[in-house]
């Protein structure tokens, strides 16, 4: 007879947990230690802890000193009222995965939702519960109960029994979506659960027995041997070993063994064990009447005596009762009405393959369980994975949340197959290392770019988080100077791997290999398609007094002072700005010598087109004096037109130099004399435009009409005396030259 033992069998996490606190208290403590029921559900660990000194009470009448310990299937809100009220210390034993769930509960229940838990309304873990919403949650064993339902809540929260079976919370999700607005659920099923009874239901369709071990009182047991028995293989539930009967193991070759959450290791195998000597025996079937085997001292064995009953004790060494006492039925109270229509609709996720782990290997994992200091990992080994919090991500965190979420599908680096607790140590952090090493060897082999993003300023240049910390120098973080590293930090950016040695943990990138590149191949491209008349879209690099250089597509032209703006220009400063981008004409073209003039102002009006309609001779306006040479004053009548205001035009009078009548920037009153678009000539006079404004050579020609004849004369002679005294002047000057 073959022997097999579930996976996933025996204590859970949380019952450790529960154990070693009580064990570690009675070795400390003097002051008497107390449970408030039974510490698990389990009658034999409860004898055995009771034997170190636990004492299992009812209530808490009566206890004013001592240490209360909180049993691993927690207690109601009004207990922890009590024990402060009596002032009594107390430790929490609770299982973590029933906290997280009186937790979800209590904070639903404060922010107005109704809270609804699927399982069995008498067990101590949901009457916990329930008493952390002050008696306000609804308990339902099923999908039939909710059905019945007759309310209707503007929001709902559905919780979990913990051991209960996934499929049955999904059944009843189902059913409350019509009975509420708005439905949250938390699946609070503890992992370590649904893989013992998956590993059981797998079992069990392979074996001809199988034995569950428990506490009849254990939720959980009973639903590993309800599951089992749903195979249709025979299936017994017992607690210990005693009550075994050998006559269940009549014709059958295989027997499985599985055990409830709160079964200790020795009763399994001692359960294992009883089994084997019994098959060690080689016992007959009853009807049998082959030899008898040897007993262990080589003696024939003497024929047993009595009833086939008392025949097996006398082969077994166990009694008659303890023998042959059917196991208990399971308890069916918290099952629905209907629960046979139900388990025939159940259909059980199995995982026939349980995960090996080895120590050093990277394998993917989903996350179950979200702590303060860790993260459970749910990896198909026997119990969940840990991912303690400094192993999570290379970058110091404070919240798990802020790197990973519940459900999500992450790959861990196994640290150690197995702690003390039975569960294995992951890392994130080192599953992202050793992958992104493979990643920059792979990019760096075949010079592909990668994606990092820049966590910090450094010495001489940026660091990069490339899974590894990456080093960008800064001479290669632009094709130019950078002033400001700083504005970097934060963001993305496309890299390549220049120098890589994993032995020195070393990675350097450049930004700008990939830049240069890019540049190179734009610029090859816009050197093929550029043609003069071309209007193309560019930006200013670099500004000099006499123009600016413009890239357009990794290539610079100039864009001359003068091509700026129909008007006058003082500095192209004063229209440009270095990184400005602009559409610019092409005017023309040298490939041999790899130059490029550019133009601005051509895809602006050009005002002299219609400045023969918009200014009519005689017309007077108003300009600026934009320049003075010997011969006059150029002024501006609006940007792009200039007119020549002739020194003889300048007033009524003798001008020697044109700056003694009008300076620079002066606005002043023109008369339009010409107007030549095509030339783009204009001429302007200023002592007309006065005269004519202010009256005052009309006044001048009648002082002149009324003067005397010798008055008149004087005049005359004395202009004649100044030209002449003029052209002294400049044929002494002449001489001088000679």
């Amino acid at each position: 007879m073959e022997i097999i033992t579930a996976k996933n069998s025996g204590f859970c996490k949380g019952v450790r947990r529960a154990v070693n606190k009580a064990l570690k208290a009675l070795e400390q403590e003097d002051k008497g230690l107390y449970s408030l029921g039974p510490l698990v559900h389990n009658p034999q660990v409860v004898e055995w802890l009771a034997g170190k000194g636990l004492n299992k009470i009812k209530s808490l009448e009566g206890i004013n000193k001592g240490i209360i310990i909180i049993r691993s299937h927690g207690e109601g809100l009004e207990t922890f009222r009590k024990i402060e009220e009596k002032g009594l210390d107390f430790i929490d034993a609770t299982c973590q995965r029933v906290k997280r769930l009186q937790e979800l509960a209590r904070g639903y229940y404060q922010n107005g939702y109704r809270v609804v838990i699927v399982g069995d309304r008498d067990h101590p873990e949901i009457k916990g519960v329930v008493s952390w919403t002050e008696g306000s949650a609804l308990v339902i064993g099923g999908a039939s109960e909710a059905e019945r339902l007759a309310v209707h809540e503007e929001s709902m929260v559905l919780l979990s029994q913990t051991t209960l079976p996934e499929e049955k919370l999904r059944s009843v999700e189902e059913v409350l979506k019509t009975k509420t607005n708005k439905l949250v659920t938390h699946n609070t099923i503890c992992p370590a659960t649904r893989l013992r009874q998956q590993a059981a239901v797998a079992l069990a369709k392979k074996v001809d027995v199988m034995i569950v071990i428990g506490g009849y009182n254990s939720s959980n047991t009973q639903k590993l041997a309800q599951l089992c028995r749903q195979t249709g293989t025979l299936t017994y539930h017992i607690e210990q070993a005693d009550e075994l009967c050998l006559r269940w193991f009549d014709n059958i070759n295989r027997v499985g063994v599985t055990a409830g959450a709160s079964t200790p290791d020795w009763i399994i195998e001692e359960v294992v064990r009883t089994m084997e000597e019994w098959n060690d025996k080689k016992i007959p079937d009853s009807d049998s009447e082959e030899e008898k085997p040897l007993q262990e001292d080589s003696s024939p064995l003497k024929e047993p005596e009595g009833t086939a009953q008392e025949q097996d004790a006398q082969l077994t060494g166990v009694s008659d009762k303890e023998t042959c006492t059917e196991p208990k039925e399971l308890n069916q109270e918290s099952e629905d009405e209907n629960i046979e229509q139900e388990r025939e609709n159940v259909e059980v996720q199995l995982t026939e393959n349980i995960v090996n782990l080895r120590k050093g290997e990277i394998i993917k994992g989903k996350v179950v369980e979200i702590r303060q200091d860790e993260v459970l990992v749910d990896v198909g080994g026997k119990s969940e994975g840990i991912i303690p919090l400094p192993e999570l991500s290379r970058r110091r965190v404070e919240n798990p949340r802020e790197v990973v979420e519940i459900g999500d599908e992450i790959e861990v680096f196994v640290i150690r197959p197995e702690n003390e607790d039975g569960n294995p140590i992951l890392s994130k952090r080192r599953a992202e290392r050793k992958q992104a090493w493979e990643r920059l060897e792979n990019a760096f082999e075949k010079q592909e770019e990668i994606s990092a993003e820049v966590v910090e300023v450094v010495k001489g240049g940026l660091l990069v988080d490339v899974g590894v910390n990456g080093f960008v120098p800064a001479s290669l973080v632009e094709r130019g100077y950078v002033e400001d590293l700083e504005a970097y930090v934060g963001k993305n950016l496309r890299l390549k791997v220049i120098e890589l040695d994993r032995n020195k943990n070393k990675v350097v990138l450049s930004r700008k290999a990939i830049l240069d590149e890019e540049y190179e191949n734009k610029k090859r491209e816009t050197w093929d398609n550029l043609e003069e008349g071309q209007v193309v879209n560019g930006v200013v690099r670099r500004i000099t007094d006499f123009g600016a250089f413009v890239d357009i597509g990794g290539v610079d032209g100039l864009l001359h002072v003068s091509e700026i703006s129909w008007g006058r220009v003082d500095h192209p400063r004063s229209v440009l700005k270095v990184g400005q981008g602009i559409d610019v004409k092409v005017l023309g073209v040298n490939k041999e010598e790899g130059k490029v003039s550019l133009g601005l102002k051509q895809l602006q009006p050009n005002p002299w087109e219609t400045a023969s309609e918009k200014y009519k001779v005689g017309e007077i306006v108003e300009g600026k004096v934009l320049r003075i040479a010997p011969f006059g004053a150029f002024v501006e009548v609006e940007p792009g037109i200039e007119g020549l205001v002739h020194i003889s035009q300048l007033a009524d009078y003798h001008v020697a130099k044109p700056e003694d009548v009008v300076s620079v920037g002066e606005v002043i009153p023109v008369k339009i004399l010409s107007v030549d678009d095509k030339a783009q000539r204009m001429s302007l006079s200023l002592r007309e435009a006065r005269g004519k404004n202010t009256g005052e050579q009309d006044e001048k020609d009648k002082e002149k009409e009324t003067q005397p004849e010798d008055n008149k004369a004087a005049e005359t002679g004395v202009k004649l005396g100044d030209l002449f005294s003029e052209l002294f002047e400049e044929n002494k000057v002449q001489e001088n030259k000679d």
